[in-house]
């Protein structure tokens, strides 16, 4: 879920990131589509006012076919904002918002 947290939007690649610092190693993710899905849930997060890891750690979570779900955080930060998500709750609309992204983009970054 790298790209997911949403830092990379925009071809953006922090100082210090996993992408800037290990560019070669993350090629699954410059796949046609990758962006342009992340996109689309970036603006189901901002839709709803949910931080966008969060959203997609629940989405996975709740799954029937999922047993765990293994959050990667390289900051202190970020391992807060991805605990936090055991308090996100994704309603019908929101799930099926994203479900019709994956129709769209069934798997941009395999």
């Amino acid at each position: 879920m790298v790209f997911l947290s949403g830092k990379y939007r925009n071809k953006q690649f922090p100082k210090g990131s996993r992408m800037e610092r290990d560019w070669d190693f993350w090629t699954r993710y410059r796949k046609p589509n990758t962006n342009e899905a992340v996109d689309e849930y970036f603006n189901i997060s901002e839709k709803y006012n949910i931080d966008m890891s969060q959203m997609c750690i629940k989405f996975c979570e709740i799954q029937d076919f999922m047993s765990s779900v293994i959050i990667g955080a390289t900051t202190m930060e970020q391992l807060k904002t991805n605990i936090e998500s055991v308090k996100v709750n994704l309603d019908k609309e929101i799930i099926n918002e994203i479900n019709e992204i994956q129709k769209k983009y069934p798997n941009p970054c395999p």
